[in-house]
């Protein structure tokens, strides 16, 4: 995996989340291990509306059979997955 690519990829998915949940700390005070769920603001529609920015921001195509919660479950996952297809 490519460091550099990862940084950048994890850095721009703490910012998409701090501006979709209107978070007032730093983007960088994120935990890796932040969870998509109720609890901190997503449901399934606003999950879904998150993943759909990450394809455009990312210019990505997430495939169907990927959508299970092992990848989507913190920052971290998310951000190994992205460089993963990236990587493709």
């Amino acid at each position: 995996m490519n460091t550099k690519n990862a940084t950048e990829v994890n850095k721009k998915i703490r910012e998409m989340i701090k501006e979709k949940l209107n978070i007032a700390a730093g983007a960088d005070e994120i935990e890796d291990e932040f969870s998509f769920g109720v609890a901190n603001g997503f449901d399934s529609t606003s999950l879904l509306e998150f993943i759909l920015e990450l394809e455009d921001t990312f210019d990505i195509v997430i495939p169907d059979d990927d959508l299970i919660p092992d990848n989507f479950s913190s920052i971290i996952k998310i951000t190994d997955y992205i460089v993963g297809l990236k990587e493709e």
